[in-house]
């Protein structure tokens, strides 16, 4: 039995039996030893490392006439899609808008541009160098999202760029009479 996690998330581990004592035990590779203070019917991990990759849990269950020990679970944990910084951004006065980009990608996995916290057009797939989500011609502030196409591990990229439209002064014209 494995159980996949991405970098950063929790992971809990529970076990529905009855006896007079649990003990929850890990295997890091060099067997199983006990998990001081694991002694309830559920096992959380606050915030899982790539460290943890491969861990192994099980549980002791004791009773009166003796003690079970659980099957082992693995515990798998995904990295997030490495950090890369917004480009781009500005300001314009009048065209196609401002170019907004991402410095550095990685394949196989997918970046969402989003405005003001929300999705904003489709998402474009890494290609291992720098890519580009076109010009943007709406204000507001500008991020990226990063998903792993295969373990849907999400990262916000590095930064934000702004922006800002300007108006174009209105035009008068200007008459006048002679003497």
């Amino acid at each position: 039995v494995s159980t996949a996690k991405c970098v950063g998330q929790s992971a809990t581990f529970t076990i529905a039996a009855t006896g007079t004592g649990l003990q929850w035990q890990l295997n890091t590779g060099t067997g199983f030893n006990d998990i001081g203070g694991a002694i309830t019917s559920t096992l959380n991990i606050p915030a899982v490392t790539i460290g943890m990759n491969g861990y192994q849990y099980r549980v002791i269950v004791q009773g009166s006439c003796g003690s079970l020990i659980s099957d082992e679970v693995t515990l798998t944990v995904n990295p997030t899609p490495a950090l890369f910084a917004v480009t781009g951004g500005g300001s314009f006065c009048s065209g196609p808008g401002v170019p907004v980009g991402l410095f550095d990608s990685e394949s196989g996995v997918s970046y969402q541009l989003q405005r003001n916290g929300s999705n904003t057009g489709s998402p474009v797939n890494g290609t291992g160098s720098a890519i580009s989500f076109g010009n943007q011609n709406l204000n507001g502030t500008y991020t990226v999202v990063a998903t792993n196409t295969s373990t849907t591990c999400t990262s916000p990229m590095t930064g934000s760029v702004s922006i800002s439209a300007g108006t174009l002064p209105i035009q008068y014209n200007v008459t006048g009479s002679g003497f």
